[in-house]
């Protein structure tokens, strides 16, 4: 965010606000930044994590929710007969087989494990999933996101015409999947900081100190209380880092 106050010549001037994060002697470190697929610019504080497999800093992503797709048969889609959704081990009522969106949706919510909200169903162009290569994406939020969903499919029921495709095209849970834990922070605190699409870049990284949780950058699709609650969970005290402005911080 800018300050940008009057200057005494009456002009706007653009200011970066002053940031509460104080590094130990050896708490600034040169760090290996992985390539990015595209332009961006990350601002000071972005929170990070090492990739062990790489030996390179990459963007603390938060929590992922779950996206599932049920696909019918291109050629011989089902025809008559239903099936069932099992989610996190709660097992829905018998569903059409030519269910529209709408309908599988419904019949999730019914499920004492899944509240209003938690599931938005959306089906592609075609009518319902009885018609050939139909898909119904199910996109998990609410009080499940950042989810792992156990979800199966008993297609049983189905008496005419081939078996839906029931398949995870991103996976619920914290991400990256090697960890997901903040190891650091990038430290550019005189302007946002490029990042390189072509390949790997050295950058400052703060890595012991005091930092304030409100100055965190906040990543893409993350709520201020879900930083904090990812702050709590990687024990950032322990590798260093003492976070202030948060309540029961360990």
């Amino acid at each position: 965010m800018a300050i940008i106050p009057e200057s005494l010549f009456g002009d706007a001037v653009s200011q970066r606000p002053t940031l509460r994060a104080y590094p130990r002697e050896d708490g600034i470190i040169r760090g290996t930044l992985g390539a990015f697929g595209a332009d961006a610019e990350l601002e000071h504080l972005t929170p990070l994590y090492y990739k062990d497999a790489d030996s390179e800093y990459e963007v603390w992503i938060g929590q992922s929710n779950e996206v599932n797709t049920l696909t019918a048969h291109a050629a011989t889609p089902a025809s008559a007969g239903t099936f069932t959704l099992t989610v996190q081990g709660e097992e829905t009522d018998p569903i059409a087989f030519d269910a529209t969106a709408a309908i599988v949706q419904a019949a999730l919510e019914a499920l004492d494990v899944v509240e209003v909200g938690d599931v938005v169903a959306v089906g592609s162009v075609a009518a319902n999933l009885g018609a050939a290569g139909a898909v119904v994406t199910l996109t998990w939020g609410g009080t499940l996101a950042g989810t792992d969903i156990t979800i199966t499919a008993d297609q049983t029921g189905i008496s005419a015409g081939s078996d839906f495709v029931l398949a995870t095209s991103t996976a619920g849970g914290a991400a990256p999947s090697d960890g997901g834990v903040i190891d650091a922070f990038l430290w550019s605190p005189d302007a946002p900081h490029a990042v390189s699409t072509s390949g790997q870049q050295v950058v400052n990284v703060f890595i012991r100190g005091v930092i304030h949780a409100a100055d965190v950058a906040l990543p893409a699709g993350e709520g201020r209380a879900d930083l904090n609650q990812a702050l709590l969970a990687s024990s950032l005290r322990e590798k260093g880092i003492d976070v202030q402005g948060l309540v029961n911080f360990h």
